[in-house]
């Protein structure tokens, strides 16, 4: 009697669960085909990591200083999947990206904290970008993208220099033309202007002034 009792007790418990589990199943299952509808499951999606450099050089030098990123476009089928870095810059500095390997015909699209965009395809020679930023309109990370040039899909190896120099470094003789941002243009400048003019006297902040 009690092993009938506690078979009965088992088969009993055993109702409330499958039935949980049902709906459980069927709320996960509409969760995945909203977000599936709505395209948070895009292939390829890429991830940022934060980087920086801790050093800002005086050097005169091209490149002097920087550090060298080595990366890898590794896109499947035609799904393009772009690399990409947060990589750290103070207000008022000069902020060189160079790719120096030409494996491919790459792009380099920069996307400052507040907005603005830059991006070049192959001012440095021989098929490879180049941004010089010659003053960073603001301390904080800045998005860097690197892909092919015409976004198509793209399996090879390349390498990154960045660097933060001074204000006025050569190393940003030739500075890229940002493509703007949604405010105008000339408001833009003359923000700018006075944001780099207040900050010249202080230090940037740096993320290895917290270690």
């Amino acid at each position: 009697m009690r092993r009938e009792a506690g078979v009965r007790h088992r088969a009993f418990a055993s109702v409330p669960l499958l039935v949980n589990l049902e709906t459980i199943l069927k709320s996960n299952l509409l969760a995945t085909s909203v977000l599936a509808a709505l395209g948070v499951f895009a292939a390829g999606q890429a991830a940022a990591t934060n980087l920086f450099n801790p050093v800002v050089s005086t050097t005169t030098v091209l490149d002097g200083a920087s550090i060298e990123l080595d990366g890898t476009l590794n896109d499947t089928s035609v799904n393009a999947q772009p690399w990409v870095a947060e990589l750290f810059a103070g207000i008022g500095e000069c902020v060189r990206f160079f790719i120096t390997t030409t494996a491919f015909d790459a792009k380099v699209t920069v996307i400052t904290p507040n907005g603005t965009i830059f991006r070049d395809d192959d001012s440095g020679g021989l098929l490879r970008p180049l941004v010089e930023i010659p003053s960073a309109p603001v301390s904080g990370w800045y998005t860097v993208q690197v892909a092919q040039f015409s976004g198509v899909a793209q399996n090879a190896n390349f390498a990154l220099k960045y660097g933060r120099y001074n204000f006025g470094n050569p190393n940003c003789a030739l500075p890229t033309t940002p493509l703007g941002r949604g405010d105008d243009g000339a408001d833009r400048a003359a923000k700018q202007g006075e944001a780099i003019e207040a900050a010249m006297p202080a230090a940037p902040t740096d993320p290895a002034g917290a270690r």
